[in-house]
């Protein structure tokens, strides 16, 4: 009996010691100060790593801290299969800004859909990527059939330093990405100084341990101008702009989080740009527009000489969707 209850309080302390460590590998988690890690120069790196890549837009950039971080996991979300072109696109323009002094956006990149993922909203479509100024020549793509095996294809690629960026995509909720995978993926991207995106569709944002997490949905497009520039620039009522997303910082641990912001994508020079209100509430778009921008198709029957108008104040991110290809 003396023996048992001996046998009990030892496995009870080895469970408190157990927790102990957990709770201090999450503490050191928060409080790692991430520009500047041992793990970002390990492996005989002699040089200490750019620590962001700056999206080219100062407000949004100030709050990151310098950008997103490249030696880190980043997750994006959307919660809905609609703004799966916008989630898409947003990623192909952040894999090809002309921001990153260092090679970025030439750099290859692996792109794992996990299962379900092409699904509903389709495979990658090499033209629509190519539009938004990607180079699907760069492009890995590998669709393995279970998660599982999706998540070491990324801890595996996350270690090397031959890639430019990982990128995970995952469709739903998903207990398999808790805090203990999203630990392991982020420590693995501090140590080969190399990014990890973790996109996610139709999900709700859940504990990990990525630094920073946004959320995207497909924006409005304004009207294109032609000659821009030039004496003779112009805008062109009832054209389509380029495509825009509707940004919001979830989660910042390098500065305040809850700001939303409305970036258009400008593939030819390969930057983001902000229309004239650069920042703006949901509401604000409604009332201006008449259409939730995210729905993106234009309700024709009215009169017919709006339905050119229409069809550019409700655009959303197309070559965005353009991007996805549906057989």
């Amino acid at each position: 009996m003396t023996m048992m209850l001996r046998k009990q309080v030892a496995v009870r302390e080895t469970q408190r010691r157990a927790l102990a460590r957990l709770r201090q590998d999450i503490a050191d988690i928060e409080k790692r100060d991430v520009r500047f890690d041992a793990a970002a120069l390990s492996y005989g790196q002699t040089e200490k790593p750019k620590m962001f890549l700056p999206l080219g837009v100062a407000d949004l950039d100030q709050k990151l801290g310098g950008g997103l971080m490249r030696p880190a996991l980043t997750e994006i979300y959307t919660d809905g299969a609609r703004d799966a072109g916008a989630l898409t696109g947003l990623m192909a323009a952040i894999l090809s800004l002309s921001t990153a002094t260092d090679g970025w956006s030439q750099k290859p990149v692996l792109w794992i859909s996990a299962a379900g993922v092409s699904g509903e909203t389709g495979a990658l479509y090499g033209a629509g990527l190519r539009a938004l100024g990607f180079d699907p020549t760069r492009l890995f793509l590998t669709a393995p059939k279970r998660l599982e095996d999706a998540l070491w294809i990324c801890e595996e690629a996350a270690r090397t330093r031959g890639l430019g960026a990982t990128v995970l995509d995952v469709r739903g909720h998903t207990a398999k990405l808790d805090l203990r995978e999203t630990r392991r993926l982020h420590m693995r991207a501090q140590a080969s100084t190399q990014p990890v995106f973790l996109l996610r569709q139709s999900a709700l944002p859940q504990t990990s341990a990525a630094p920073q997490r946004l959320t995207v949905k497909a924006s409005t497009s304004h009207n294109s101008e032609v000659l821009s520039g030039s004496d003779f620039a112009e805008i062109r009522p009832g054209s389509i702009g380029p495509p825009g997303f509707e940004i919001t910082v979830d989660k910042n641990r390098n500065g305040p989080a809850g700001s939303t912001y409305i970036l258009h994508w400008n593939a030819h020079e390969r930057i983001f740009f902000t229309p004239p209100k650069s920042r703006t509430d949901r509401s604000d778009t409604f009332t201006q527009h008449g259409l939730a921008a995210g729905r993106g198709r234009p309700r024709y029957g009215a009169q017919n000489q709006n339905q050119n108008e229409r069809f550019s104040t409700s655009a959303t991110a197309t070559a965005a969707e353009a991007a996805h290809f549906i057989a």
